[in-house]
């Protein structure tokens, strides 16, 4: 959760046409929500999204050709996959691919990121995974994660 908030903050407005200098422009949201024993969490920001974000990383393209024809669920999906940073710091790149892996531990939860025109889903109930490019989008980005609680967990 932490590093979902993390990237929003540190990425989402780098360059954004949304970005000037009130900071209120490069806001985020986080909601919460405890039901049927899973504890769902949504960040979302308006920043410039995933796919644009990836366009502008040549470390994450480097060697890779035909970018510009990958739709925006293959980058949303390359971000859930790879370790790689904007940072090239070794500690950085690693939350979306930590949380999709942890959500695949298990059999219950699920894992969606929206991101422009693409979405990736995992449900883990099923253990399918699932890609979508809409006509109509969102501006920039939420991603939702859904983790079986104990029954002796409490959210206050």
């Amino acid at each position: 959760m932490s590093e979902a908030i993390t990237n929003t903050i540190q990425h989402a407005y780098i360059g954004s046409s949304t970005r000037s200098s009130d900071e209120s422009d490069s806001r985020w949201w986080m909601f919460s929500q405890q039901k049927d024993g899973k504890l769902s969490i949504v960040v979302c920001d308006l920043g410039m999204g995933i796919p644009v974000s990836l366009r502008q990383n040549s470390l994450i393209f480097s060697g890779m050709h035909s970018e510009k024809k990958r739709r925006h669920t293959q980058f949303i999906d390359i971000a859930a996959r790879s370790s790689r940073s904007r940072t090239r710091l070794p500690h950085r790149g690693k939350g979306l691919p930590d949380m999709l892996e942890f959500v695949k531990g298990g059999d219950v939860g699920g894992f969606l990121i929206y991101s422009l025109h693409g979405a990736f889903l995992y449900n883990a109930e099923d253990a399918r995974e699932v890609g979508h490019d809409f006509s109509t989008g969102i501006p920039g980005t939420l991603i939702q994660w859904t983790v079986p609680l104990k029954s002796t967990d409490t959210i206050i």
